[in-house]
């Protein structure tokens, strides 16, 4: 994979240009206030938090950064249609508990159930026995950690 801005997966090209990728249409978000100069500032700025170990076909992946971006450069963000696919594979729903659970870190963890078209594309693995977690499973998922544990492995886990 190509290493961009401080070593991070942020590369650039022209629009519509970039070999790795085909593209449907372009589409004008609208103009920063922001200067070359400060821009290029601050993709250093968030260079740190885009690292090429991070991404993720479903994401966090390229539209996720340029959602972000967007925001940061105050313009209009990415039309919801670029990655509702990807968004409704990824999406996870939560379960109804009365626990709480937290990761080794402290975390309040949520616990949800993978659906089953995401079972089909994503593979999730319990951070603590390795074992698959299997779609429909309801399991325990750190939303700041993006780490999940299988219902086996909860003893771990600090039920409050």
């Amino acid at each position: 994979r190509d290493r961009g801005i401080d070593g991070s997966g942020i590369t650039h090209c022209k629009p519509r240009c970039c070999p790795k990728h085909s593209f449907r249409e372009s589409l004008c978000l609208g103009v920063t206030s922001l200067t070359k100069q400060e821009v290029d500032e601050l993709l250093h700025e968030v260079a740190p938090d885009w690292s090429i170990q991070a991404y993720e076909t479903l994401g966090p992946n390229c539209v996720t950064f340029c959602r972000q971006m967007c925001k940061r450069l105050a313009v209009q963000g990415v039309p919801d249609w670029v990655d509702s696919m990807a968004r409704s594979i990824k999406e996870r729903r939560p379960v109804e508990s009365l626990e709480e659970g937290h990761c080794a870190y402290g975390h309040v963890c949520q616990l949800q159930a993978q659906g089953i078209v995401a079972g089909l594309i994503e593979v999730i693995s319990c951070v603590a026995c390795g074992n698959v977690i299997e779609a429909g499973a309801a399991h325990w998922h750190c939303p700041c950690c993006l780490t999940d544990m299988c219902d086996a492995c909860t003893t771990q886990m600090t039920s409050i």
